[in-house]
């Protein structure tokens, strides 16, 4: 199987399904649903899916099977790649999305040990879902001959996706201190992805002053 189309895949598995479990864990926590989108378009959570291919290349190159070691290779990764995430969004967007701050055994408000094990327990999980979910699109996609067509459309789309997301942001935060549009891209962004539909999509995402 080509490299890059198994974990591209897993990127896509991995963002959608964390779109269900911070929906569902939305509506247990808070009762109600409210946008948990990481894109603008369509319903992926990119941090989950870098996750998700981080874990699946660690779990089969070291072929870790143990159920300790994934739980505790699971927690490792996972709670690098948020901690990362949260400092980038908050260093490039001047923006988070999540703050542990309030709760006990948080690091900088970005990751919180709580958590952390709940992400360990998920990837004991995901070593036996995964590769069901992965055969079963690429077999689904082999018998139409549209595995490789498919994952090129697939990943242009998500790559616009992730960059005009990205810039859409950006210019938010620009918007914010003050700096006017003064090309027609910026322009464009300002009309198409204004402060009041950002603020539809990501609702959790705060200023950070």
């Amino acid at each position: 199987m080509n490299t890059f189309i198994k974990y591209f895949w897993i990127f896509m598995i991995g963002s959608s399904l964390g779109f269900l479990c911070e929906t569902l864990w939305c509506i247990i926590k808070n009762k109600k649903i409210e946008s948990r989108k990481g894109l603008i378009y369509g319903h992926y959570i990119p941090i989950y899916g870098i996750t998700a291919v981080l874990m699946t290349f660690f779990i089969e190159t070291f072929d870790v099977k143990n159920k300790a070691m994934l739980f505790l290779t699971t927690f490792a990764i996972s709670s690098l790649v948020e901690y990362l995430s949260s400092y980038f969004q908050e260093k490039v967007f001047k923006t988070v999305s999540w703050d542990y701050s309030d709760m006990k055994y948080s690091v900088n408000g970005r990751i919180n040990l709580i958590y952390s094990f709940m992400w360990g327990f998920l990837g004991i999980v995901w070593y036996q879902l995964y590769p069901i979910l992965l055969n079963t699109i690429l077999i689904f996609l082999r018998n139409f001959d549209m595995l490789m067509e498919t994952t090129l459309i697939w990943g242009f789309y998500m790559s616009y996706n992730i960059i005009i997301s990205a810039m859409a942001s950006y210019r938010q935060r620009n918007r914010r201190e003050g700096k006017i549009a003064n090309n027609v891209l910026d322009n464009w962004l300002d009309k198409k992805y204004n402060d009041q539909v950002l603020a539809k999509i990501y609702v959790n995402a705060k200023e950070v002053v």
